[in-house]
């Protein structure tokens, strides 16, 4: 069977991926045949891999965001990348996502006791997971294409609490991120509603913030 039949079987199953096995079973292929051919396709440029055995399919609009959320669902992108836009003007090349699901820890992580996980590499793109109890799961809408994102309140707080409270982010480090954000823009009234959603330290620590002018803060043009 043909990369063309591969590629045919795909247009005709309008599914957003495919599993190795599940090809190999839909076209009577053996499998490491069929492994060869897909990776021909997607050195061609003309598949895209997914996390391991999976392939997506090109002849739909998914796209490795929503493959990275869909594998942890419920999840929802946060902090760096969700900021990254109109709060924090810098160029965020991991996709950085909240899960109510258990996480893996790197070998790294695990002897230093940094929570922090390393990204996981998903085609051409890097994913940062990280696991939250579900009473701190809110604080994110979902648009059309399925995929969520935190609002700009949460996915401050949420960078707060994984890089410093639970991260290897010193004071300094957290800081100078926060330097680079224009936080002026967030909603304060929100931002310090979501805080106390947190619990009385973080609520603390967001007032503290505010008595320092954190949040009138914007980045020196």
């Amino acid at each position: 069977m043909s990369s063309i039949d591969i590629l045919a079987y795909m247009r005709n199953n309008p599914r957003p991926v495919f599993t190795l096995n599940e090809l190999a079973d839909a076209l009577k292929m053996d499998k490491t045949a069929l492994a060869v051919a897909l990776n021909r396709l997607v050195k061609k440029g003309l598949v895209d891999k997914g996390f391991r055995g999976q392939y997506l399919n090109p002849f739909t609009n998914y796209s490795y965001l929503q493959l990275a959320l869909d594998y942890k669902k419920p999840a929802y992108v946060s902090m760096e990348y969700a900021l990254s836009g109109d709060i924090y003007k810098q160029n965020i090349y991991v996709y950085t996502i909240v899960t109510t699901r258990k996480v893996s820890t790197s070998k790294i992580a695990k002897k230093t006791g940094f929570r922090s996980p390393s990204p996981m590499k998903l085609g051409k793109a890097l994913v940062e997971y990280h696991q939250i109890s579900p009473r701190l799961f809110f604080g994110y809408k979902e648009f059309p294409s399925g995929v969520t994102i935190a609002e700009p309140e949460k996915a401050v707080l949420d960078m707060i609490y994984f890089r410093y409270f639970k991260g290897k982010y010193s004071l300094n480090s957290l800081l100078s991120d926060l330097d680079d954000m224009f936080l002026e823009e967030l909603n304060k009234k929100k931002l310090f509603r979501y805080a106390e959603r947190f619990g009385p330290i973080m609520l603390e620590f967001v007032k503290r913030l505010d008595k320092d002018g954190w949040w009138e803060h914007s980045p020196e043009r």
